[in-house]
């Protein structure tokens, strides 16, 4: 093999030793059975299992209890009965990983619909286990929306307003179901008739399920879903109208607030936000209907005010969780739109200034032995949104070095969204892993690329699998032929995520791991595995990791020691 090694920016390439293909004549694999019996054929295939359970992720990690493999045992139980209903016609649509979370989510909250009989209930399991931290989330995505509508009808009582159809006027053009929030003394004055008061609308039930219908993709009421050809069209349409609610700062710490809480409440202790950057913060919509124009943005850059309203919720939700918190961290993001790459080297100007600045980047709830100076609020940076039609990662990496601020890219820690596409031609993964990206977002394509497939895997680059998002939003039908597996089993490393969980309802982490577990063989060796890696490879320090690890371990103890004391 040659020595030759190639360097570019980040990453040190070892060229790998081609090997010239065998003719038919030579192949081994090819002509005459290699086994001459049954026996011989069954010893060999198990044989050759074992073999391949060299490969896998968790191989290092220690064995199970005994305890741990009464759960495990349990819960495999459970899937095997869930999965034999994909072999009844009828049954098979309630069959999860084969058909859309929001058809079958129904099933998954109540088992009873699936199976019958003496059998653990996973959503329980999983909902009940100390799942560890989420590390792909986004802003705006965050919360549930039937209860953000509800959280808003209680907080800005009579204040709240949703548009019937969608509306034109001096400041924009605005989405039919966009929420605002008029001042008393606006809504003294007549409004157009096209603003209903959220109250009211919340007073129907169906007037309440079509408009967390227009925020969400999970209630195909009426093939509303599926009606929706260009998929990303209507999951941006989403964020255009949630954004409009959350440039109020009030509802803006509301938000963060309970959507941490409903983190905690799901068993995470731990959460890397991907979080744009709130420019334009006010208190009210009067503008919408008084013929201004929209407010300009307002923040400053020194002292910007969405991080510290995003302190302030931190610490106000995590209150709510045990004795060993909750911790939060940043990942700034811009828009990867081809029209957007010079705000999005802004954006990362920004993200270092900001992580520069030891006020700014202070963590408000250090863990019990940590320093300020082994704790950070942000750390790092992004590029989101839809990748097929967006800025490639190359183009915005070379438009870095055209405007003579390379320096960036090893200045500023990038968690790069990439390999979120089913296009052969998309091979963004090249210039993220060249870059040096702390982690892949999706990645979903490597499987398309053996050699980078292996440098990611001697890197120990972590993919971070998002199974219901990528579902939905249509890059794969059935979540066992997820490429998750292939990578578990190849020995890359992978974390769990929810992406978008108030677009998607899937709160938490407990309906990705229901889906990726049912949908696969992992056991509960597996799982454990999944968990820890989103301390191990989470944007924490050192010192914060093995404090948060150990913590893990006791909370996993007792969730054991429950199981068993209840079974």
């Amino acid at each position: 093999m040659s020595c030759e090694m190639i360097h570019f920016m980040k990453k040190v390439l070892p060229v790998p030793e081609i090997k010239e293909q065998r003719g038919a004549s030579n192949d081994v694999l090819l002509g005459e059975c290699k086994v001459s019996s049954k026996q011989e054929l069954e010893d060999t295939v198990n044989r050759m299992k074992m073999y391949n359970e060299a490969y896998r992720f968790d191989n290092y990690e220690p064995q199970l209890s005994k305890d741990e493999l009464t759960l495990s045992d349990k819960m495999n139980d459970s899937r095997m009965a869930i999965n034999a209903v994909i072999k009844n016609d009828v049954d098979a649509r309630k069959y999860p990983p084969a058909n859309p979370f929001y058809a079958v989510k129904q099933y998954i909250d109540d088992q009873s619909k699936l199976i019958s009989g003496e059998y653990i209930n996973l959503k329980d399991t999983f909902e009940k286990m100390p799942k560890g931290g989420n590390l792909h989330i986004h802003s705006s995505a965050t919360y549930n929306m039937e209860k953000f509508l509800d959280d808003l009808d209680n907080a800005f009582p009579g204040e709240i307003y949703a548009l019937e159809n969608d509306y034109n006027t001096t400041s924009g053009s605005y989405l039919r179901g966009t929420l605002f929030r008029f001042n008393k003394a606006t809504l003294k004055k007549s409004i157009p008739s096209v603003f209903v008061s959220l109250t009211s609308i919340l007073g129907s039930a169906e007037a309440k399920r079509k408009l967390v219908q227009l925020y969400t993709l999970a209630d195909n009421s009426d093939y509303y879903i599926d009606h929706i050809g260009y998929i990303w069209g209507g999951f941006n349409d989403i964020f255009s109208r949630v954004g409009m609610i959350l440039n109020i700062r009030e509802v803006f710490k509301l938000y963060y607030t309970e959507a941490f809480k409903l983190l905690i409440k799901d068993n995470l202790d731990y959460c890397e936000l991907r979080c744009g950057i709130a420019d334009t913060l006010y208190d009210d919509h009067n503008f919408v209907v008084n013929g201004e124009a929209s407010p300009k943005p307002n923040m400053n850059e020194d002292d910007p005010e969405f991080i510290k309203i995003l302190k302030d919720s931190y610490v106000k939700a995590a209150s709510t969780a045990g004795e060993d918190g909750f911790q939060l961290k940043l990942i700034l993001t811009a828009n990867r739109g081809k029209e957007k790459i010079p705000s999005a080297i802004k954006k990362m100007e920004l993200t270092k200034k900001w992580m520069d600045n030891k006020d700014i980047n202070k963590n408000p709830l250090l863990l019990k032995g940590i320093a300020d100076t082994d704790s950070s609020f942000i750390i790092g940076y992004d590029l989101v949104s839809e990748e097929d039609v967006g800025s490639t990662t190359k183009e915005f990496v070379d438009a870095l070095y055209d405007a003579g601020k390379e320096a960036l890219l090893n200045e500023v820690p990038m968690y790069l969204h990439d390999g979120e596409s089913n296009r052969f031609d998309d091979d963004n993964l090249y210039t993220a892993y060249l870059v040096g990206t702390e982690r892949i977002g999706h990645g979903l394509n490597l499987y398309r690329y053996k050699y980078l497939q292996d440098m990611v895997k001697q890197n120990q680059n972590t993919l971070e699998v998002c199974p219901i998002s990528n579902q939905v939003l249509r890059y794969i039908a059935d979540i066992r032929i997820h490429p998750i597996y292939g990578y578990l089993n190849s020995g890359l490393n992978c974390v769990i995520c929810s992406d978008d969980p108030q677009i998607f309802c899937n709160d938490g982490l407990t309906y990705d791991f229901w889906e990726a577990y049912t949908g696969s063989d992992m056991d509960l060796r597996a799982v454990k595995k999944l968990i820890k890696n989103s301390y191990i490879y989470s944007g924490m320090s050192e010192a914060e990791k093995n404090i948060m690890l150990a913590n893990w371990e006791k909370k996993w103890d007792s969730f054991i020691k429950g199981f068993i004391f209840t079974r």
